[in-house]
């Protein structure tokens, strides 16, 4: 580090800044200022050149950081948020050589990077954001954050104060309770984190910071509704946080983020107020005392209490910081030290060569063994889960019963199979039980095409998805490729059965190679005909020809359906296995407009929960997902016209539900115990739970009518899991109309998962494990429902006390 700035001062410093700016068009120019500006300042540290903004953590002479004040506030003070720079003194707070090296303040560092903040890229623009236009004028798709309201650091220990007071004197409202977020990462909030008596802090106990996504979409429920104070370093991931979590709806719009982060704060309140512990800091001081004494850090290997990073051990798994207190970091490197002097001095010139080689070289095994020995909270976390999935947990649930519904022009073995990776990785929890839709559609190939002028199947190629089309899960078939577009079926069908009766010879490579291009087709047209003569073969044209159903139906499909049905039934025909043109009302936004045919929809899955069930969960894909959200919200309303009958009413039926039990086994009364048979008068079984896959709401008038009224009382009070694509990747149900859907259930128990696949339910281990953890949060919440709860006599409950989570 240099040893004075320019103006020749000795008192050093560090300057941490961020800004949002619209750097797309000037990324690169803007690096090379920046170097030659540090360079000339005799500035150290890391500066992150963004397509959004940037980013800086310097350190020199306090005299030079403020003439870098000067120069970024003349270039960069304009077109965006003010600026909020923070110059620190750092005399005498450098920890060692290692965290001046590891810190990277030895050096100076200008990265060009897509973010200011590595969240993510993620296509999600909340309503508040920008997207600035470059020098032609077009937008350049560059989302500068809309994030949650500043408040100062005065304000923001009001907040909590009142926070505090209200839930001691139990005032609060439910709905408002507040919770305060740290956006930081684990190694960080080990350090020092904020501690307000009858607040709930969340900790997301990260790695990195783009992990925090996922975390804030998958504890939804504890965020939901709630006023949320949120809190970092310096304030830069707060923005990005408090965006994206205000992006997840109108539930998660009550957010405040502290101005200046944790620095400004314990400048504001030099006993560090209610921050205990240090802040870690990303510079050679490694992190800034909150002035009150505390330590909140414990060593990972005595658990004495401790509160710095000076010995710069890191876990041997993800290497991830970790700490490690003086004596137990004296006590492992003794035997290093007492082997080094055991070693006897030599003169040679090559021997001391030699010996030096291999001091080295124990010293590195030394440090590996050193490093082996410390593992982080969230690496003995995974090693526990690990070992408890392969001895099995005694408090395992049951395993669930799962009703899929398939979507639009699907069926339930076409579903079957395309949630083959999911249910494999699920098998050890649920069971999935898959049905059919009433509804039969007609066989449809896309208007305007060559195939649909001459009544032939189109070839389909490899850029063309073949569940893409028109309608809510692809409005027309897409049948397998043919040699030409005016290929007859029948007569192709017998050309290959005649020319079965050769066997397929095998060929090896090298023969295969030298084969010409006739004579590879007449053996692949051989194989199909041996292939064909096997038990149970179906050609193309009829693998692709099977029925494909619906549960919903637009009014013309509905009245063709009825004409047809009508006609079979006075002896007329039934239709041919060839494609027929689409309809002309079978387009992308036929969803919208299919309320036909519920009535014959509604007997089915009476029927199916009835003679196939009790279910403890449904799982739906688009048109399914909108059934599936309807059962719950008439299951809902159900329950709510139970609770609101006349007392007197509620005992006349106890008294009829009670003679019908007389004399019947109890299994068979009207209202069933055990799991997943809880019953409502007559209806079917409960339902405890749904997960809804690229779902919306339907247009049905019955189906709207609860939804909305769903929506109005606060949401269905049941677990419910919403997976869709974000942004533009789901090209037939946007993320608009799922995030809709998804508001018809309660915040506090709805879990989101967005994702970039398009309209499928991805199978990769992201996606999966989060599944999993929402049917291990319903098995928990089923276990702990079913538990007697202990009744206290005499012990009347106390007014105004509330309990603390």
């Amino acid at each position: 580090m240099p040893a004075d700035g320019p103006n020749g001062s000795d008192e050093r410093g560090v300057l941490l800044f961020y800004a949002y700016r619209d750097l797309s068009s000037t990324q690169q120019e803007v690096c090379q200022w920046y170097e030659s500006l540090c360079s000339r300042q005799g500035l150290v540290g890391r500066v992150r050149v963004a397509l959004d903004g940037l980013n800086a953590t310097l350190g020199g002479s306090m005299a030079a950081l403020r003439l870098h004040i000067d120069a970024v506030e003349a270039r960069f003070g304009k077109g965006g948020a003010p600026i909020d720079f923070k110059l620190a003194p750092s005399d005498g707070g450098i920890q060692n050589a290692a965290a001046t090296q590891q810190s990277g303040f030895d050096r100076l560092s200008v990265q060009a990077c897509k973010e200011v903040v590595s969240m993510g890229l993620v296509d999600w623009q909340t309503p508040g954001s920008s997207s600035l236009p470059d020098a032609a004028g077009s937008g350049t798709g560059v989302v500068l954050p809309s994030g949650a309201r500043h408040v100062e650091a005065a304000e923001f220990h009001s907040l909590l104060e009142q926070a505090c007071q209200a839930r001691s004197q139990g005032h609060d409202d439910e709905r408002k309770e507040t919770v305060l977020f740290d956006a930081r990462n684990l190694y960080e909030t080990q350090l020092g984190r904020f501690v307000a008596p009858g607040v709930e802090v969340l900790d997301p106990r990260a790695r990195c910071f783009s992990d925090t996504p996922a975390w804030l979409e998958a504890n939804q429920h504890r965020l939901a509704g709630r006023r949320i104070l949120m809190a970092c370093t310096g304030g830069v991931r707060c923005e990005r946080s408090s965006a994206f979590l205000m992006s997840l709806g109108p539930s998660f719009q009550d957010v405040a983020q502290l101005k200046g982060g944790i620095q400004r704060y314990l400048e504001a309140f030099p006993d560090g107020g209610f921050f205990q512990g240090s802040n870690f800091v990303f510079d050679a001081r490694g992190g800034v005392s909150s002035g009150n004494g505390t330590v909140v850090g414990r060593c990972v290997a005595c658990s004495c209490a401790w509160g710095d990073y000076s010995h710069r051990q890191r876990c041997s798994m993800c290497r991830m910081l970790v700490l490690v207190c003086d004596a137990c970091a004296v006590a492992q490197a003794a035997p290093h030290s007492q082997q080094q002097q055991d070693q006897p001095r030599v003169d040679n010139q090559q021997e001391q060569q030699q010996q030096l080689c291999s001091e080295q070289q124990q010293q590195q095994e030394h440090g590996e063994r050193q490093q082996a020995q410390h593992l982080c909270e969230l690496c003995l976390q995974r090693q526990q889960q690990q070992h408890l999935q392969q001895v099995g947990s005694a408090c395992a649930g049951h395993r669930l019963r799962i009703l899929c519904l398939h979507g639009f022009r699907q069926s339930g073995k076409n579903f079957e199979g395309r949630t083959h990776g999911l249910r494999r990785r699920l098998k050890d929890l649920a069971d999935f039980v898959f049905v059919d839709a009433p509804h039969q559609l007609p066989l449809w190939i896309k208007r305007g095409t060559a195939a649909a002028a001459n009544g032939s199947p189109p070839a389909v190629t490899d850029s063309t998805p073949a569940a893409e089309g028109p309608g809510a899960e692809g409005g027309v078939d897409q049948p397998p490729a043919a040699a030409s577009a005016g290929v007859c079926w029948p007569a192709a069908a017998a050309e290959l059965h005649a020319a079965a009766a050769e066997p397929a010879p095998c060929f090896s490579p090298q023969r295969e190679k030298q084969e010409g291009a006739a004579q590879q087709h007449r053996r692949q047209r051989r194989q199909q005909g041996a292939r064909q003569q096997q038990p149970g073969w179906r050609s193309e044209q009829q693998q692709w020809c099977q029925p494909r159903r619906a549960w919903l139906l637009t009014q013309e499909q509905y009245a063709q359906q009825q004409q047809q049905q009508q006609q079979q039934a006075m002896g007329g025909t039934e239709p041919g296995p060839c494609p027929a043109p689409a309809a002309a009302y079978a387009d992308e936004w036929q969803f919208q407009a299919q309320t036909a045919g519920w009535q014959e929809s509604d007997q089915e899955l009476k029927r199916v929960l009835r003679d196939l069930g009790p279910f403890d969960g449904v799982l739906g894909l688009s048109q399914g997902a909108a059934v599936a959200g309807f059962l719950l919200a008439r299951q809902w309303h159900e329950q709510q016209q139970q609770a609101d009958l006349p007392s007197a009413q509620q005992q006349q039926q106890l008294q009829v539900q009670q003679q019908q039990q007389q004399g019947q086994p109890e299994s068979l009364g009207g209202i069933n115990s055990g799991r997943g048979c809880d019953r409502i008068g007559d209806s079917p079984p409960r339902l405890r739970f749904a997960i809804m896959c690229s779902g919306y709401r339907s247009a049905q008038q019955e189906h709207r009518r609860l939804l909305d009224a769903a929506a109005a009382a606060g949401g269905v009070a049941l677990p419910t899991l919403h997976i869709y694509g974000s942004g533009a990747h789901d090209r037939q149900i946007s993320d608009l109309d799922s995030a809709a859907l998804a508001d018809c259930f309660d915040p506090k128990q709805r879990f989101v998962i967005r994702h970039s696949s398009g309209h499928i339910i991805p199978s990769n281990k992201a996606v999966t494990g989060r599944v999993r953890n929402f049917l291990l949060h319903v098995q928990q919440a089923e276990a702990e429902a079913e538990q007697p709860q202990p009744q206290l006599q005499h012990a009347p409950r106390e007014q105004g006390v509330c309990a603390v989570e």
